[in-house]
């Protein structure tokens, strides 16, 4: 959803600045997931994986993250703020290839 998508890059963009306002050199971003799980536990029996949602697939999740990530880079230059990335479920960690991916 563009709509939401776009509500959390204005988020974490104040975030960036609240954290620069409070000295805080580092910051957690999470790149989300698809919420395809039918509850956490099955999430954690899965190890954070879970299928797209119908009609769309990695890829697409990808570009979305990594959009969203690079909107929120000019605002963290400019406040010294590093953004690290989550270390669980989603289109993240734990899988490295994920995480190489999102380098890259």
């Amino acid at each position: 959803d563009k709509i939401k998508r776009q509500k959390n890059i204005d988020h974490t963009i104040k975030c960036i600045e609240l954290a620069y306002r409070l000295g805080i050199p580092i910051m957690r971003i999470n790149t989300g997931r698809w919420g395809t799980s039918r509850s956490f536990d099955e999430l954690m029996k899965n190890r954070g994986i879970e299928p797209p949602l119908p009609g769309y697939t990695d890829d697409d999740g990808f570009k979305w993250v990594i959009d969203s990530i690079e909107k929120c880079l000019p605002k963290a230059e400019e406040c010294g703020v590093v953004l690290g990335l989550e270390n669980h479920w989603g289109l993240s960690p734990p899988l490295p290839h994920h995480t190489i991916r999102l380098l890259n």
